[in-house]
């Protein structure tokens, strides 16, 4: 994981402890001797909790800028929604992600703009309950995932 994912993922605690080492060891890779990135790589079984701070710490230590809110919730939702169009992730966790995604963010998400909502009433909790339904609604959220990439492509252009 590149090191501005996993600083925009940290932001909203969605970082897991080996996204972070995953970034940490990114950059020793890429032949940064920063000391703590290689301990962050280097913890045998890195949590949240332990890889937090040292992360954080590699942030200071590298001078990287602060990252505002909007743009670690743009970073965060266009990778989820690369990976769910590429069929990297499946488009429920996908969806689970970026209601995660929405909850920790302070403003809307664009992912939510598109309609989905006429495929998922709630009353199909199992995939094998209604087939059909979960089909729809996984293409539904994979179209909404294409259009919030454009709306973003879009946005950055305009910059």
């Amino acid at each position: 994981m590149d090191l501005r994912l996993a600083q925009a993922r940290h932001r909203f605690g969605l970082a897991s402890g080996d996204d972070l080492a995953a970034a940490a060891l990114e950059l020793a890779e890429g032949g940064s001797d920063n000391p703590t990135a290689c301990e962050l790589a280097c913890l045998p079984r890195p949590t949240a909790r332990d890889a937090g701070p040292l992360f954080e710490r590699v942030l200071r230590e590298l001078a990287v800028p602060e990252i505002s809110a909007a743009e670690a919730q743009r970073i965060v939702g266009a990778d989820v929604g690369r990976a769910m169009v590429s069929g990297a992730v499946c488009p429920r966790n996908g969806f689970a992600e970026m209601e995660a995604l929405q909850e920790a963010s302070d403003e809307p998400v664009p992912f939510w703009q598109f309609d989905m909502g006429a495929f998922y009433d709630g009353g199909a909790e199992d995939p094998d309950e209604d087939a059909a339904l979960w089909a729809e609604f996984d293409k539904a959220v994979v179209e909404a995932a294409r259009r919030m990439l454009s709306l973003l492509s879009e946005e950055a252009g305009a910059h």
